[in-house]
């Protein structure tokens, strides 16, 4: 984790010199379970885990969704809780919000 932290805060304090347009993505722990198709995203903590197959489905939503870009944000499985949404409404959330909570970690 801590590598993937230093990587990240790289990328943002340092991406003027390499000008890339990206999005950070931090999942909680990861699962082998089936997908359920629903997730929270933004300052949600790392206290639910998500399944790879959810973790997937948001990663092709973020490629196809450019206003993403320049965000960062939390992602945990939605497992019932009240801020569990669709994936492709979470992607939506992140590109309208311009969600970064990765500020205040560089």
């Amino acid at each position: 984790m801590l590598a993937k932290l230093e990587a990240d805060k790289s990328l943002v304090t340092r991406n003027k010199e390499r000008g890339l347009e990206f999005t950070i993505v931090r999942p909680s722990g990861l699962t082998m379970e089936k997908g359920s198709g629903k997730v929270a995203v933004g300052k949600v903590g790392c206290t639910r885990s998500i399944s790879r197959e959810d973790v997937a489905a948001v990663l092709v939503g973020v490629v196809d969704e450019p206003k993403t870009a320049g965000c960062a944000f939390d992602l945990v499985g939605g497992e019932g809780g009240e801020d569990e949404m669709a994936v492709n409404e979470a992607v939506r959330k992140v590109a309208a919000e311009q969600i970064d909570t990765f500020k205040g970690y560089y």
